[in-house]
């Protein structure tokens, strides 16, 4: 199979994918529309049902989310002494895996891996990626980093977490140097009251915390810290678009959608200003490879705000990187995406992920820059 050029448009590309869609599936979408409040979302979920094991959450979701960062023992702290999560043994990185990846096979010379879950076996992990080369973003005196607001688009912005001691984790992530949005704050999501905050992370990987407040969750043990991520966020400029690329273009299946505004006067999760959020709405779609599964890929448009763009994690820049989704067959998916004329970011090509096994993996680049990867299980 040979690179799709990267010369083709995108947008052209995903402009005829709305074309293709069926009444089934529009009437699929407006039936979820009519129940926003269904699955997870941006404001948080009203239900929270433990994720399948992992062996059946192939074709169901993503399993890794993989962050790049210049230091991984200031990540591993705050796995293990914030979110209560585990370190598997450092790896290095194979040549195989830094081409994949579209690194410089140098860069990867003295890199390390860790796979960062909550030691049950189930979606989803962190895979953290040492490079050593890559800008050591810290907070200092208590102040962030120049960072782009949260609501530009570009990359993806953050993984989604639930705890029933959201003041307290973030507490301690502040000791470790993280900083936050906006402080929490409380929001009501349909029935569900929550408390919400999102954790900018010194080397750009963001956590948001959501903890339901009424009706309670039962205080299980992951929750005294933090939960598995459950979700991932991407912000875009244009959701039409991100729908088709997700529904038209992947196959995925719609879990969610609807539209969130904020309480005028009152502090909101995004640090947006009283002014701005006065106008502002969230339109956000929930997607997964179907419904049910352990992980979703959450993707918002912020309307009424100056739009911008943020740059997406990669060789020169720390952060959420890519999602890594367990498949079945990867050529199906490369079928799918040859058929609606979608530029791939790789062939299919082996990949030593970890240890020394090699498995068949894809990579693709959504419309607004946030990477998916495809390993065949």
């Amino acid at each position: 199979m040979s690179r799709v050029p990267a010369a083709i448009d995108r947008r052209s590309c995903l402009a005829a994918l709305s074309a293709v869609a069926t009444t089934a599936a529009v009437a699929g979408r407006m039936a979820v529309a009519a129940n926003p409040a269904a699955g997870n979302s941006a404001v948080g979920s009203p239900t929270a049902g433990n994720a399948p094991p992992a062996d059946e959450a192939l074709d169901a979701g993503w399993s890794e989310a993989t962050c790049l960062v210049a230091d991984g023992a200031a990540f591993g702290a705050f796995a293990e002494q914030v979110a209560g999560w585990q370190l598997d043994p450092p790896q290095r990185v194979d040549r195989s895996l830094a081409a994949f990846m579209g690194l410089p096979v140098d860069s990867v010379r003295d890199a390390r891996q860790w796979r960062v879950s909550d030691g049950s076996g189930r979606a989803a992990a962190l895979r953290i990626v040492e490079l050593p080369g890559l800008p050591r973003l810290r907070f200092a005196d208590g102040l962030p980093p120049p960072v782009a607001p949260a609501w530009f688009a570009g990359g993806i912005f953050s993984l989604m977490t639930r705890s029933n001691s959201l003041r307290e984790r973030v507490l301690r992530a502040r000791e470790l140097g993280w900083g936050v949005v906006a402080e929490p704050v409380e929001l009501a999501f349909g029935n569900v009251q929550l408390a919400n905050v999102i954790l900018l992370g010194p080397q750009g990987v963001n956590v948001a915390i959501y903890e339901r407040l009424a009706p309670r969750l039962p205080d299980d043990p992951d929750l005294r810290r933090l939960r598995r991520p459950f979700n991932s966020m991407q912000v875009v400029a244009d959701l039409p678009l991100a729908r088709n690329f997700y529904v038209e273009g992947l196959g995925f299946a719609v879990v969610g959608e609807g539209q969130f505004r904020w309480e005028p006067g009152k502090p909101n999760n995004f640090g947006i200003p009283a002014e701005l959020a006065a106008g502002a709405a969230l339109d956000y779609l929930i997607v997964a490879p179907r419904a049910g599964g352990p992980t979703q890929v959450e993707i918002v448009q912020f309307r009424g705000l100056p739009a911008g763009r943020r740059a997406a994690a990669g060789p020169a820049q720390p952060g959420i990187h890519a999602l890594r989704f367990p498949v079945r067959q990867v050529a199906r998916v490369r079928e799918r995406l040859i058929a609606t004329g979608w530029p791939l970011d790789t062939i299919i090509t082996e990949v030593v992920f970890g240890g020394t096994k090699a498995q068949q993996a894809l990579a693709v680049t959504t419309p607004e820059g946030a990477r998916l990867e495809f390993i065949e299980a």
